[in-house]
């Protein structure tokens, strides 16, 4: 095999080597963690900024011009329909009330903020699931 042909061969399969050496060093997307709403309900600061995969109903948020909510559905715990967790969906399409939803995304916090005759002001700290999936 003639040198010229030998140092090609070698050359791709260094930038082979390189290129699955670089691949497998990027970092990975952490997995979500499948959880109930009930359990983030339970102790909410432990979950925020978490990567959660829940299921349940979704429902429609009521509008109240004076209340203003950091989310625009709810999922209501099929167990426990009592329980339940606000969802931001910001992605394409409109959620439909009564579905089934396996809702992933990340655990936040925000304000219910109210409308007083002062202006907005925030009032109650509440949770809720900033959707990047809801199949």
């Amino acid at each position: 095999m003639p040198a010229k042909k030998i140092a090609v061969t070698s050359l791709i399969f260094t930038i082979i080597a390189i290129g699955l050496i670089m691949v497998s060093q990027q970092p990975s997307t952490p997995s979500p963690t499948k959880t109930t709403i009930s359990e983030i309900l339970a102790n909410p600061s432990a979950w925020e900024n978490k990567l959660v995969e829940v299921e349940g109903i979704i429902d429609g948020v009521v509008t109240i011009p004076e209340i203003k909510l950091p989310f625009n559905y709810w999922l209501i715990d099929e167990a426990n329909k009592t329980n339940k967790i606000g969802v931001l969906w910001i992605g394409k399409g409109v959620l439909r009330a009564g579905e089934h939803a396996l809702t992933t995304g990340t655990v936040k916090s925000g304000y219910e903020k109210r409308l007083t005759a002062e202006g907005w002001v925030n009032s109650v700290l509440v949770y809720y699931i900033e959707a990047r999936a809801v199949d």
